[in-house]
């Protein structure tokens, strides 16, 4: 997390470095880490919307034994990237989202 936010001048970096605290959360089995680098990833929310590297972090988060201040981080983070995914684009038009 701290490599993360010494890159926050690069979103794409900070993102990176987001992901892989999540792997080593999962590793080490420290589910508030994976919690929280995953509701990280997902901000700002209308750069990461639809961005299916951000939902699958958060579904990993969730499938995890969460306490309940983090289970409703990354079920709102969930709720803010999963509603804006596209379903179809027509000619740069959004013709619909899974919500």
């Amino acid at each position: 997390m701290a490599s993360a936010i010494e890159a926050l001048g690069d979103l794409e970096g900070a993102r990176v470095r987001l992901a892989q605290a999540v792997t080593l959360g999962e590793l080490a089995g420290d589910a508030a880490l994976v919690a929280r680098a995953a509701v990280a990833h997902t901000l700002p929310v209308d750069w990461h919307a639809g961005n299916p590297r951000t939902t699958g972090l958060l579904q990993r988060a969730a499938a995890m034994e969460l306490v309940h201040d983090d289970r409703v981080a990354v079920l709102a983070a969930q709720a803010l990237a999963e509603m804006r995914i596209p379903v179809l684009v027509d000619e740069f038009d959004q013709v619909a989202w899974v919500t």
